[in-house]
């Protein structure tokens, strides 16, 4: 909100509520019901068009199409292909935070993208290959 960043502010507001509704996804079934997704998907493209009327214009397009992304990545239930997501939708958060001057937001996203390159690199494959020469 500091930084003018009216998507950013929307869209994490949206995230956090789905974040924690996807809580209780092992636990409860409402929370696991497919609803969730095209109700997130929704709400994230209407913010997205929100941040465009607020004035951002179309800078507004690359975080909620990251949000978009990321919530059809935790219908999955490879984690290699939720990694490979993230590696998508980091980039398109780094061209909003890098616009917005968003050191903080800069530094998380270094970090998501490196967590899930060296997820790949480390579990999907050498955790693969050690598997494979152990069988």
């Amino acid at each position: 909100m500091f930084l003018g960043a009216p998507a950013g502010v929307l869209l994490n507001a949206v995230g956090i509520i789905r974040g924690i509704i996807y809580l209780f996804k092992e636990k409860h079934a409402w929370a696991r019901h497919y609803c969730w997704y095209i109700i997130f998907i929704t709400a994230f493209v209407g913010c997205g068009v929100a941040a465009y009327f607020m004035g951002e214009g179309w800078l507004a397009i690359f975080p909620s199409l990251a949000l978009v992304l990321t919530t059809i990545s935790l219908s999955l239930e490879s984690p290699l292909k939720i990694r490979i997501f993230a590696i998508i939708t980091c980039p398109l958060w780094v061209v909003y935070e890098l616009i917005n001057l968003n050191i903080m937001g800069l530094l998380n996203e270094l970090i998501s993208l490196t967590s899930a390159i060296v997820g790949i690199i480390r579990i999907d494959i050498l955790g693969k290959k050690k598997s494979s020469k152990t069988e």
